[in-house]
């Protein structure tokens, strides 16, 4: 095999659509699908899932767990002639804070990097995540972080870091209320932007479904909620051009 042919098969040519790409990853938002949306995905033949959902691999700080070598390894199903990309599923890698340096770990991977981030109207997002913590013994309806819940729902500020990595082309805005009615189109929209073959889903099961039906957030507190948030929500709008969040009750 010529030098030619060799590259179009590693790199992509149009030629054949079996053939490594780079790496695909659900960056968020926490409690907005991602975890159905992952086993969506992990049903095209092209795409290989790790050994879990949630690899968590770009908020490490240790030197000996970074590089490209100990990411692939956590994919032991990886065949480079197989498949187009990777599938890692980590709504860490969108949390502010403490790991504010997994956007420039990303951007250092070699090759493509695609980056799925679902985003949910925010105080439907920040009752879930109440929701789910309280089922899990974490946390009490009296008694949750209101500045950690809200900072998780600042999509845009959130954006800027991908954004300052340069990474912003190599994210795709997906809406949560958009997986929950037409999960076939959204597994669509994303294989078109990982670039490869459409490929319908056996299953669209739900996953990781709300544990508890009662609403946690009082109707006092939605108020002061919306004004901290509102300002997000329009800069996810007029900078990112997320029109969807429009419809959420804060604009």
């Amino acid at each position: 095999m010529g030098n030619r042919a060799e590259a179009d098969l590693i790199f992509g040519s149009g030629v054949r659509s079996m053939r490594f790409q780079g790496y695909a990853m659900i960056i968020g938002a926490m409690k907005s699908g991602t975890t159905t949306l992952h086993h969506i995905l992990t049903q095209h033949p092209e795409i290989v899932p790790g050994v879990r959902k949630e690899l968590n691999f770009f908020k490490r700080r240790k030197k000996r767990t970074r590089g490209v070598a100990a990411y692939e390894a956590l994919f032991p199903r990886l065949d480079k002639a197989r498949y187009a990309y990777t599938l890692d599923s980590s709504p860490n890698y969108t949390k502010p804070g403490r790991w504010d340096f997994a956007p420039r770990r990303i951007a250092a991977l070699p090759g493509r990097k695609r980056l799925i981030y679902v985003l949910r109207d925010p105080i439907e997002r920040i009752d879930s995540h109440i929701a789910h913590n309280v089922a899990e013994g974490r946390w009490t309806a009296e008694d949750w972080p209101v500045e950690r819940v809200l900072d998780i729902s600042a999509y845009a500020r959130q954006l800027a870091k991908f954004e300052d990595a340069g990474l912003l082309d190599d994210v795709l805005l997906v809406d949560f209320s958009e997986l929950t009615v037409d999960p076939i189109g959204v597994a669509y929209r994303v294989h078109d932007f990982l670039g490869i073959g459409r490929v319908a889903p056996n299953s669209v099961e739900v996953r990781n479904p709300r544990k508890l039906d009662a609403r946690f957030l009082r109707q006092d507190q939605l108020p002061q909620l919306k004004q901290q948030l509102q300002s997000d929500v329009e800069t996810l709008i007029t900078r990112y051009g997320f029109e969807p969040a429009r419809s959420w009750a804060i604009v």
